[in-house]
């Protein structure tokens, strides 16, 4: 049984929860805006002076292509994805179920998983861990 863990696992471990969660707040923030503001400007068109109207629709219009433009749900979704992979591989060599080289090949499988795009799909191999 393994009581520590790589520093660079550990740290990684640790970044990938808190980008997820950033990424995953700044998705619910840049939403609610950009439902919010069409709202008020469908709403209350009549009673808005025109510089208003323009800037509530701007802001909606930006916040859902900042959405869209980087995939911000997706990217946190990613993350989480790896994060998970990886911890479940940090349970295992804790336990010693696992050696280090299997616990690096999911971090890189959590790398992969972070960078998967359409182009570059993931395709992982932690599933295949067999111990050393």
């Amino acid at each position: 049984m393994v009581d520590s863990l790589p520093p660079l696992i550990a740290k990684r471990l640790s970044s990938w929860n808190r980008f997820s969660t950033l990424l995953r707040l700044a998705h619910v923030i840049l939403g609610s805006i950009g439902v919010v503001c069409p709202i008020i400007v469908g709403s209350f068109a009549d009673t808005l002076k025109t510089p208003t109207i323009q800037i509530l629709s701007f802001a909606g219009a930006a916040c859902v292509g900042l959405i869209a433009a980087f995939r911000i749900g997706q990217r946190a979704n990613q993350f989480v994805e790896a994060r998970k992979l990886l911890d479940a591989a940090v349970l295992r060599y804790k336990s010693g179920t696992i050696c280090e080289k299997d616990l690096v090949d999911a971090y890189e499988d959590g790398e992969r998983l972070i960078g998967k795009t359409k182009e570059y799909p993931f395709e992982g191999r932690s599933h295949h861990l067999d111990g050393c």
